[in-house]
């Protein structure tokens, strides 16, 4: 499907000259909101959750979401008497597609997997420390790919295999990293004394999966639902 030599040098140029702005935006609304404000806490915790992801693109056709699980460790910081705060951290997930769940011939898959940098502005929606706390997310994210399998099956046989083996002759040259554009919301609680966060977040591809000179360019598409316990 896609034909070229990996260029991680050109692909990270590209992803940073898009967070990078992002990124400030991100500060810069938050500055005036934290120069009037005491510091706040700096909260830490693992994450777990799900994930549903595809890729769109003009040559796109018949693709299906591929589901599955994700984990990390999260942080968020927010000034105290505001309403603005930031939340990062690093999660392992997998996106990619599959293709002809539905059919008798059998099915196939692409499973990308990332490490994912998120930076998001949160925006507390409520005040209130009592009970539940609307939060709105709104930011960028920054997958570092470690991995990438295809996946088929066919009746009773099914097969995996990296994109990087030699029998593929270079077939699928899938790029380091991919950048993105997530937004989504999320509850903050209690249970027993903790705090939780349940969150819900879409975040859409700006990069290409790939280097390709024969294909239009294809990208990441995924949401995520996710549980975050702060210690």
């Amino acid at each position: 499907m896609w034909h070229a030599q990996r260029s991680v040098r050109a692909c990270a140029g590209s992803a940073w000259a898009t967070l990078v702005p992002l990124s400030l935006g991100i500060w810069i609304g938050l500055v005036p909101s934290a120069a009037t404000a005491q510091v706040g806490p700096f909260r830490v915790g693992p994450i777990v959750g799900a994930t549903a992801a595809t890729v769109y693109g003009d040559e796109v056709v018949d693709e299906e979401w591929r589901k599955s699980f994700l984990v990390g460790g999260a942080m968020s910081w927010h000034p105290e008497g505001s309403r603005l705060g930031l939340e990062s951290g690093a999660i392992y997930l997998s996106k990619g597609v599959n293709f002809g769940g539905g059919r008798d011939d059998g099915q196939a898959g692409l499973k990308l997997s990332y490490v994912e940098i998120p930076l998001l502005l949160r925006i507390r929606l409520s005040s209130d420390g009592g009970g539940v706390v609307p939060v709105l997310l709104l930011g960028s994210s920054l997958g570092i790919n470690v991995g990438c399998q295809l996946e088929g099956s066919s009746e009773d046989v099914s097969f995996e295999i990296d994109c990087d083996a030699p029998e593929l002759e270079d077939a699928l040259d899938v790029n380091s990293l991919d950048a993105g554009l997530s937004g989504g919301a999320a509850l903050e609680f209690t249970v027993s004394g903790r705090a939780l966060s349940l969150s819900a977040r879409y975040t859409r591809g700006l990069t290409d999966v790939a280097d390709s000179a024969v294909s239009a360019p294809i990208r990441n598409s995924a949401v995520q639902v996710s549980l975050a316990y702060w210690l």
